[in-house]
């Protein structure tokens, strides 16, 4: 019984990370980035360098969301398992699994790539149609997990 609180309060922790690292990014890193010319003094770096700041501020994102989303599956997994057979839940938890893998695991890698291989492929039409979806996508990831903590937050304090 006492492993489970543990692995129930670690998921919740994990799930707050994983919402707080995102809507960090999203709220706080971009837009500063993208707007540095704004917040220095001397030169600023240019849009293309702030592309290739943020890929890389997001690859490493992506590795540390990868990590909590195996978590995710496996605790998600072991819930339906044990009986939590929510339909609502699942769906939600599908989401925010789906979502999370296709940012972490498709999007950010290509993105980067396409800003690794210079300007020219960074204001490609490829480049803008993948940043587009890249970021309604990360939105769906942020709100997917923003119900699914709210849900197991709710959880923790019933059982």
């Amino acid at each position: 019984m006492r492993i489970k609180i543990v692995v129930e309060s670690f998921y919740v922790v994990l799930l707050g990370v994983m919402l707080g690292s995102t809507l960090t990014l999203g709220a706080f890193v971009a837009p500063v980035v993208f707007k540095a010319a704004l917040y220095m003094d001397n030169e600023a770096i240019g849009v293309f360098d702030s592309g290739r700041l943020m890929s890389e501020i997001f690859r490493r994102y992506a590795l540390c969301v990868g990590a909590a989303l195996l978590f995710s599956a496996a605790y998600e997994i072991w819930r339906f398992w044990i009986g939590d057979r929510r339909l609502a839940v699942a769906l939600i938890a599908t989401i925010v699994l789906i979502s999370g893998g296709l940012f972490a695991w498709y999007y950010v890698p290509a993105i980067y790539d396409l800003q690794m291989q210079g300007v020219e492929a960074a204001l490609s039409v490829d480049f803008g149609t993948l940043h587009s979806q890249s970021v309604t996508l990360f939105k769906i990831f942020a709100a997917a997990n923003c119900v699914l903590l709210a849900y197991r937050v709710s959880r923790l304090f019933k059982e």
